[in-house]
């Protein structure tokens, strides 16, 4: 897969530092770019923390201290990186 929005991933990093959240993004970036997904049900046996709340794919980060909102486009192998916030900030403001 090919990650599309990286600014977003090292923005939440240096939003949040102390947090481990950047060590947390890193395995994910890891997982996403060595998978080739078709269907929801591969990212939850690559990813068990994910949800999928149409059309966004959202992943559970640092033990669902964060949330890494996406979209995932099986056709093209790509995934959107919309937002990375604190579960927190998810549950106040939603998608």
């Amino acid at each position: 897969m090919r990650i599309v929005g990286r600014e977003r991933l090292v923005e939440a990093e240096a939003q949040h530092p102390g947090s481990g959240l950047g060590k947390a993004l890193d395995s994910w970036v890891r997982v996403v770019e060595g998978a080739r997904w078709r269907h929801l049900m591969e990212i939850k046996t690559a990813w068990s923390g994910v949800d999928n709340v149409p059309p966004h794919v959202v992943f559970d980060l640092k033990g669902n201290r964060f949330r890494l909102t996406s979209i995932v486009h099986y056709a093209t192998q790509t995934v959107l990186v919309l937002r990375v916030q604190s579960h927190k900030a998810y549950s106040r403001k939603g998608l």
